[in-house]
């Protein structure tokens, strides 16, 4: 059996809530505005970027969806160019199901990346292990 790398699997990040003191006035216009959501933890690149992909095109989304408006920024996910009643009724369940899937996909990825070092840690002790045999029956030739 493998050993451990010791990469630990990134903890699901979650939506905690709305900021309300941070909602803004969003510079598309009218009622529009800036939603932040405060996560529960600071995501990698790869997680803000897989997150704002599957924004775009969540797996499943009502006729509201508005692709394109979401960024990550820091611990924040922020919507920006939609209304509190627009969260409220559609963006919401938006939000949970692409959150769900992105986590399961960083967890995979982690996975599948600390499989990958696994098996490349065993095949670098199986070929030191025949290289100190080489070396071995290399000091066991005589030439006198």
């Amino acid at each position: 059996m493998g050993t451990s790398t010791g990469n630990p699997q990134p903890a699901p990040i979650q939506i905690l809530h709305i900021v309300t003191a941070e909602i803004m006035p969003s510079g598309r216009g009218g009622s529009l505005r800036t939603i932040p959501f405060q996560l529960s933890a600071v995501p990698s690149d790869e997680w803000a970027d897989v997150f704002v992909r599957t924004w775009d095109h969540p797996p499943q989304f009502g006729s509201m969806h508005q692709p394109g408006i979401a960024r990550v920024d820091g611990d924040r996910v922020i919507l920006d160019g939609t209304t509190v009643e627009i969260v409220k009724r559609h963006h919401r369940a938006t939000l949970v199901l692409v959150l769900n899937e992105v986590n399961k996909q960083i967890l995979a990825r982690a996975a599948a990346s600390q499989q990958t070092a696994v098996i490349e840690a065993e095949h670098a002790a199986a070929a030191e292990r025949q290289l100190n045999e080489e070396r071995k029956k290399a000091a066991r030739i005589r030439f006198e």
